[in-house]
């Protein structure tokens, strides 16, 4: 029928499917792109906690022993060291959270409709940062806290 009313010109169709993924190809790729970098940025993350975590364990290991020697529980040992470290997260938090917030709402400005940014987004993923430093950095407590005090200070 359109080749009858107008034949000078070809037919052709777009569907509104392929023109919004035109549209947003950019933003899929750098959702990739920034995905990729969380998981490796979290991954090195641990391996960060992991080794100074056991540095300050075995720094702190006469202390340990001493403490134990003392009465301090394997649980008490734990926590000291724990604690050093949930302060460092909560000042990485306080100055991460603005700026990730700040970068966040430039980015979605520049959509025509967008969604807002939820408070608990933030919490989240101060939670899991939190969780992830606290396992990391209690396994290491927890093996240097169960150390045998005695040999530990005779060997120092």
């Amino acid at each position: 029928i359109f080749k009858e009313i107008n034949p000078s010109f070809d037919f052709e169709t777009i569907s509104v499917d392929w023109m919004y993924a035109r549209k947003f190809a950019s933003e899929r790729d750098m959702g990739k792109i920034i995905g990729s970098s969380a998981l490796l940025s979290i991954v090195i993350m641990c391996l960060g906690l992991f080794a100074l975590a056991s540095y300050m364990a075995e720094k702190r290991t006469k202390e340990i022993s001493i403490r134990k020697i003392n009465g301090a529980t394997t649980l008490n040992m734990v926590l000291l060291l724990v604690k050093d470290f949930l302060l460092l997260v909560s000042i990485s938090a306080v100055i991460s959270i603005p700026v990730s917030w700040w970068l966040s709402r430039r980015w979605l400005d520049s959509f025509t409709y967008r969604t807002g940014l939820e408070w608990w987004v933030f919490a989240a993923t101060v939670l899991f940062i939190a969780v992830v430093a606290v396992l990391s950095v209690g396994a290491q407590s927890y093996r240097a806290a169960n150390v045998n005090p005695a040999n530990s200070i005779k060997s120092e």
